[in-house]
């Protein structure tokens, strides 16, 4: 019998590899591969990321609060103790070294977040000349090394070699040098100079997305500029104060150049420099006081952090409704502009 064919008898050929019996040409899966495999996949670089942050992070943190509740080190018989907190802490150093080193952070951030502030005032709310130079300007100190700007910050006002101060002497015919850079004040300065430029970035976007018309408002109803800055600009812009501020004193609390260059010449010893001491500046280091002392200024680290992530996140909560307004220009009532002053 003549063997017929299979469209006669009305049987569907078998389609081609790849191809569906509807003719659609699909895309080859191997058997088993399916969004399960895929995410599996997918977790052996997350698992490698996360090994890796645990043995670059936690495992050094961990290492450190272990080193502080021994009497020795790993391997040599230490047994627990908290002998090292209470030498951290009951220390007649203690309390100088939590003193010098709140005072550094708090006023150091504060004269940071109030110069950044300016900047940002100036570049974003005045009609101030080659205003695209300024924009970058006060971030170019962010280029430079920490080390560098503070061996040309001791090299300019070092009490005997500091160049400002032989030639002030030299001019004015001082016995005395006029600046004293290893003192807190002098730390207080530098460490605000370099982390200005954090809290200018920060301002100036949300100065610049500040709605003009609410000064417009403000300046309508017979207010005047510090007015209108004090319970209008301000006001708007706090979230964003309050979390360069964090920002500022957690920056400054993790600074460890400036306390040792400048202030332990000058006798003006924090956490960070009582830390360094006690693993270099002794014959012998005793790294379970040092773990000891670190972990009491990671509770402080700690504290800053918190704050700067609730600030932050009240930040995002944070929106201003406008339009963009016009740039303020100069006028009675309205806030000074460059070019009352603008040269010719």
């Amino acid at each position: 019998m003549a063997r017929m064919s299979s469209s006669v008898i009305g049987i569907q050929p078998p389609a081609p590899s790849g191809e569906d019996p509807d003719g659609v040409r699909r895309r080859f899966r191997p058997p088993g591969f399916g969004t399960h495999r895929l995410a599996v996949l997918w977790r052996i670089p997350l698992t490698t990321l996360v090994a890796l942050i645990l043995a670059c992070v936690v495992l050094p943190i961990g290492v450190t609060l272990a080193m502080s509740v021994l009497s020795g080190t790993f391997g040599s018989g230490a047994s627990l103790t908290f002998d090292n907190y209470r030498q951290a802490l009951t220390d007649a150093n203690a309390l100088p070294l939590l003193r010098n080193t709140v005072i550094l952070t708090v006023c150091s951030a504060v004269l940071a977040t109030m110069m950044g502030l300016v900047l940002a005032w100036i570049v974003t709310s005045t009609d101030v000349p080659f205003v695209r130079v300024l924009y970058w300007l006060p971030v170019t100190p962010i280029l430079l090394p920490v080390l560098m700007k503070d061996t040309g910050w001791i090299m300019l006002y070092s009490p005997r070699t500091g160049l400002v101060n032989i030639w002030l002497q030299d001019l004015l015919g001082l016995s005395q040098p006029l600046f004293d850079i290893y003192s807190m004040t002098g730390m207080i300065i530098i460490l605000a100079m370099g982390i200005t430029p954090v809290v200018y970035l920060i301002l100036v976007p949300a100065m610049s997305s500040l709605s003009r018309s609410l000064e417009e408002a403000s300046r309508v109803t017979g207010a005047g500029w510090a007015t209108t800055l004090w319970r209008v600009v301000l006001p708007a812009v706090r979230p964003a104060i309050l979390s360069s501020a964090a920002l500022a004193a957690l920056l400054v609390a993790t600074a460890f150049e400036t306390p040792i260059l400048v202030g332990l010449p000058g006798g003006v010893r924090t956490y960070i420099s009582a830390i360094y001491n006690s693993m270099s500046g002794q014959s012998i280091p005793d790294y379970n006081l040092a773990s000891a002392q670190s972990a009491v200024y990671l509770l402080i680290s700690a504290v800053l952090l918190t704050a700067y992530l609730r600030a932050t996140r009240s930040e995002q909560r944070f929106a201003v409704v406008g339009g963009g307004g016009t740039r303020r220009a100069c006028g009675p009532g309205s806030v000074p502009g460059a070019g009352c002053w603008r040269w010719s």
